[in-house]
């Protein structure tokens, strides 16, 4: 699948909101997968961040891991646009994919609307 993005970078469980926030930012990107020992535990994602604190403004100073989401999907290497597009809905923006070099590569709807497209 030739639209995937390497990972720059993760949000560790035990940052807080704010602090994920800052992360994404900086990243110019709106998800990421949040990591707790080097496992995949959950993800965040600024519309649900953006929610989350305009509800509640001090949600900013909590750890991620008390706000977070389920952990992304992961599809194999070699998995069909049909499948991956199956598994991406209103819940699951994106799903994650382990190359044989063992780098984490994310495909988000983005890029299946660039594959669809090119």
């Amino acid at each position: 699948f030739p639209y995937t993005t390497l990972f720059r970078s993760t949000i560790s469980s035990n940052l807080t909101v704010s602090e994920a926030v800052n992360i994404l930012s900086r990243a110019g990107i709106d998800q990421l997968p949040v990591v707790s020992n080097e496992s995949f535990v959950g993800s965040v994602a600024s519309n649900k961040l953006l929610s989350l604190l305009i509800n509640d403004p001090t949600l900013k100073d909590q750890a991620v891991d008390s706000i977070m989401d389920t952990a992304l999907p992961f599809v194999a290497i070699d998995e069909s646009l049909d499948v991956i597009s199956s598994m991406l809905d209103r819940e699951n923006k994106a799903v994650l994919v382990r190359c044989e070099d063992h780098s984490v590569h994310i495909i988000t709807q983005h890029d299946l609307l660039l594959e669809i497209t090119s």
